[in-house]
C-alpha cells in the first residue's frame, strides 16, 4: 500500500483515534502519507507513531499542529515532497539542513516581504514551490533568482492546498509562464488528492503541464513576432 490517508479531525472534545493497523502492516511500503489532524489547536499525540511506522515515506501532507520533537522526526524522513504549515518549520532554523533534499514544497504561507526569501534558501534542491495567493505578487518572481533550482511556482487559493485545483488564467503578455495559479474545482471530490496520486496526476503534474504549454505558446509568439 503506497498511499495512506489519515484524517482524525476531532469532534468537539472527543478526538477520533485512527486505527494504526494498516500502518503497522504496510507502513514500510508507504510512499505517500496524508495526515490531517489540525483543528482548534489540537495536537494529535499519535503523529509520532504515524511517522515512525512509515520510515521510507517520501511524500507527506501534514496538516497538523506539531510539537518540536514531531517536527524534528519529520525532518529526518527521506522526504522529497512536503506540505506543511511553514510557520512551524521556519521557527526551527536549525532543522533547515535536514530538509535540503526536498524538491517539492507546499509552504502554506504568505510571502509578504523579501526578507522571507531567506526562509527557503536552505531548500537547496527545491524545484517546485507552492505559496498562498495572498502573497506579494510583485516580489514572487524574484524567488527564481534566490532559488536557482526552482522551476515552477504555484499560487494556491484558500487556506489549504488546492488538491481539487485547476489551472487559472494565463496572459503571455503579463505573466511569468513559470508561475501557475490554482483555483478550486468545486465539482471534484475531497478525496481527489488520493485519486491524483494513484493516477500520477497530482497537483505538481498539472502545474508542469501548464508551464510546458505556456512556454510553447511564448515560443510560438516570439517566432511569429520575428517573421
Amino acid at each position: 500500500m503506497e498511499t495512506i490517508s489519515i484524517r482524525t479531525i476531532p469532534a468537539q472534545k472527543h478526538p477520533f483515534q485512527w486505527d494504526v493497523t494498516a500502518l503497522r502492516k504496510y507502513g514500510t511500503h508507504t510512499r505517500n502519507l496524508f495526515i490531517w489532524t489540525s483543528l482548534h489547536n489540537y495536537k494529535d499525540p499519535l503523529v509520532p507513531l504515524y511517522l515512525s511506522l512509515c520510515p521510507n515515506v517520501t511524500n507527506v501532507l501534514l496538516w497538523s499542529d506539531l510539537t518540536d520533537p514531531q517536527l524534528e522526526q519529520l525532518a529526518r524522513l527521506p522526504l522529497t515532497d512536503l506540505s506543511i504549515s511553514f510557520s512551524e518549520v521556519y521557527s526551527k532554523p536549525n532543522l533547515f539542513p535536514l530538509f535540503s533534499k526536498i524538491t517539492h514544497l507546499e509552504a502554506l504561507i504568505n510571502v509578504e516581504s523579501e526578507s522571507q526569501f531567506t526562509l527557503f534558501e536552505n531548500f537547496t534542491s527545491i524545484t517546485h514551490l507552492m505559496v498562498s495567493t495572498q502573497s506579494n505578487l510583485s516580489i514572487l518572481p524574484r524567488l527564481f533568482k534566490k532559488l536557482p533550482t526552482l522551476r515552477v511556482l504555484i499560487m494556491m487559493v484558500g487556506q489549504h492546498r488546492p488538491a481539487i485545483g485547476v489551472v487559472g488564467h494565463y496572459d503571455p503578455n503579463e505573466d511569468d509562464p513559470r508561475i501557475v495559479k490554482m483555483v478550486p474545482n468545486l465539482d471534484d471530490r475531497s478525496d481527489d488528492w488520493l485519486v491524483r496520486i494513484r493516477k500520477g496526476r497530482d497537483i505538481w503534474t498539472l502545474a508542469d503541464e501548464a508551464v510546458r504549454e505556456r512556454q510553447k505558446l511564448n515560443g510560438s509568439l516570439q517566432r511569429s513576432a520575428t517573421d
